[in-house]
């Protein structure tokens, strides 16, 4: 798991933190991985000053989804546009 912090965000009025890369091997699911990762990464956050997490979950990803709301995270009416970039 990578947590990217952003400075100012117009959106929470300071500190955000972006979560990238979590993932739990399927082996190793349903075992509390998940919650002792973000317990960790919310405690963390907290003691950073960090105002709002922020995660990028596929639509179809329901367990993450319940996951991730357990922890307060709630979806918004944002999308998220992606462009690639290549080189040349």
């Amino acid at each position: 798991m990578v947590l990217t912090l952003r400075q100012h965000s117009m959106e929470s009025g300071g500190l955000d933190g972006f979560v990238d890369d979590f993932f739990v091997r399927p082996v190793n699911r349903r075992r509390g991985l998940g919650h002792a990762l973000l317990d960790a990464l919310f405690r963390k956050c907290r003691e950073l000053g960090v105002l709002a997490v922020h995660v990028e979950v596929g639509s179809g990803n329901a367990p993450a989804q319940s996951l991730y709301r357990e922890y307060g995270m709630q979806a918004d009416e944002r999308q998220l546009l992606t462009a690639r970039v290549v080189a040349g």
